[in-house]
C-alpha cells in the first residue's frame, strides 16, 4: 500500500445556498474556483415545485427545488446539475463492489480522500447521535492519528455544517444503513440504485463563460411556467412562475388551520436562497457591464430578497405560536415578491435579448 497523509482536509467554502445538502456539497466544492461563481449564477433560475396534492396527499407540504436537479444520480428524464457541471469529475462505485476490494468503509474513504475525492454516500444517522434516519453524508477529510472522518450535512439546528466523526461511528452508520427507512434487513437487494451508491467527486480547473442565451431561456422558461430543457413534466411538478400558484394554496391549508397539513421551514428557506440568487445574478451582470444598472430593477432584488426572509422569519413564528396571522402576512408578501420579480425578469430579458 502507498503511503498516505496523516490528515486531509479538502477545500470547502461558503455554498451560499442553504436548504439543501446536495447543493451545498457541490458548491462548498467548487467556488473556490475562480470562474465557479459564473458558472453558478448562469444556472440556479429556474425552479420545480412538487405539488402532492395532485396525487391526492393534501397533508403533505410541497417541496420546491432548483432545476436541474440536486440529486448527483437521477433518471435518465431528468437532468442533475452534478453531471453538467464543468468544475468536477464524478464517479461512483457500488456498496458491494467497495466491500469486495476494502475491509471498512474508512479504509476506502480515506484511499480516495488522500487523492483528493470528496465522497457522497448514505448513512443511518443514528450512529453519529444526529437523529434516526437515513440521509446523504459528504466526507471532506481524515485523521488517521485521532481515527476522525470529517463530514458534512444540515447535522446542528439545520445548518450545514462539517463535524469530526469517530472512524467505529461512521462504519456503522455506513454499514447499518436502513434501507430507504424501510426498516427491513440491510441488503443490497433492498436498497434503491442511489442508496446502494458512493460517488467519489473530484473538483478540477476550468474556465467558465458566461452563456447568455442559456440565462435567457432559463428565464424564459421561469417566466412562462415550462421545462425547455428536458420537456418532460409529470403530473405533480409544476415549473418557475406557477410555483407561486402552490405556494398560495399550501398558506391557504395552514391559514384554514388544517392540522393535517405538514410544516415546512425549508420552503421558505429555499425562497430565501433564490431571491438571494436573483439579486446576486442581476448585480453579477451590471459589474461585468452586461446590463444597465437601474436602480428600480436591483431595487425590486433587493427587496425580494429582504421580504423573502421576513417571510421565514414569519413561518418560525407561527410554528412557534400556531398564530395564523402570520401566514396571512406572508401570503400577502408572496403576492408582491410575485409582482416584483415579474417586472424585474422582463427588464432583465429585455436586455438580455440585446447581447443575443
Amino acid at each position: 500500500m502507498r503511503n498516505l497523509k496523516e490528515i486531509v482536509r479538502l477545500t470547502q467554502t461558503d455554498p451560499i445556498l442553504s436548504t439543501y445538502a446536495p447543493d451545498c456539497m457541490l458548491l462548498s466544492s467548487i467556488l473556490k474556483e475562480e470562474t465557479a461563481i459564473d458558472w453558478m449564477l448562469n444556472h440556479y433560475v429556474q425552479i420545480v415545485g412538487y405539488n402532492f396534492a395532485a396525487d391526492g396527499y393534501e397533508y403533505l407540504a410541497p417541496i420546491f427545488i432548483s432545476t436541474p436537479y440536486f440529486c448527483p444520480d437521477t433518471p435518465i428524464y431528468r437532468i442533475n446539475i452534478w453531471d453538467i457541471c464543468p468544475f468536477i469529475h464524478k464517479y461512483s462505485i457500488n456498496r458491494e463492489m467497495m466491500y469486495r476490494n476494502f475491509s471498512s468503509f474508512t479504509d476506502f474513504a480515506i484511499e480516495f480522500l488522500d487523492k483528493g475525492y470528496y465522497l457522497i454516500f448514505h448513512i443511518n444517522r443514528e450512529f453519529i447521535g444526529r437523529g434516526s434516519f437515513m440521509h446523504i453524508c459528504y466526507a471532506t477529510g481524515y485523521d488517521r492519528i485521532n481515527k476522525k472522518m470529517y463530514v458534512s450535512d444540515h447535522f446542528d439546528n439545520n445548518q450545514y455544517t462539517n463535524i469530526a466523526v469517530n472512524f467505529d461511528d461512521i462504519n456503522n452508520a455506513f454499514s447499518e444503513l436502513i434501507p430507504n427507512q424501510r426498516n427491513e434487513k440491510d441488503d443490497y437487494d433492498n436498497m434503491t440504485e442511489f442508496e446502494g451508491k458512493i460517488f467519489l467527486v473530484k473538483t478540477r480547473k476550468f474556465n467558465y463563460k458566461f452563456e447568455y442565451s442559456l440565462l435567457h431561456l432559463y428565464i424564459d422558461d421561469y417566466l412562462n411556467s415550462k421545462n425547455s430543457i428536458t420537456g418532460f413534466a409529470p403530473k405533480k411538478e409544476v415549473y418557475g412562475l406557477r410555483c407561486y400558484d402552490v405556494l398560495d394554496d399550501y398558506l391557504k391549508s395552514l391559514i384554514a388551520n388544517n392540522v393535517e397539513t405538514s410544516k415546512d421551514p425549508r420552503i421558505f428557506t429555499f425562497f430565501r436562497d433564490h431571491k438571494k440568487v436573483m439579486r446576486m445574478r442581476y448585480e453579477y451582470l451590471i459589474n461585468n457591464r452586461r446590463v444597465e444598472d437601474q436602480t428600480e430593477h436591483i431595487n425590486l432584488f433587493y427587496e425580494n430578497e429582504k421580504k423573502s426572509q421576513q417571510s421565514l422569519m414569519l413561518f418560525i413564528k407561527y410554528m412557534n405560536n400556531k398564530d395564523t396571522n402570520n401566514i396571512v402576512k406572508i401570503k400577502k408578501t408572496y403576492n408582491e415578491i410575485k409582482d416584483n420579480e415579474i417586472r424585474a425578469l422582463h427588464n432583465l430579458q429585455n436586455q438580455l435579448q440585446k447581447l443575443l
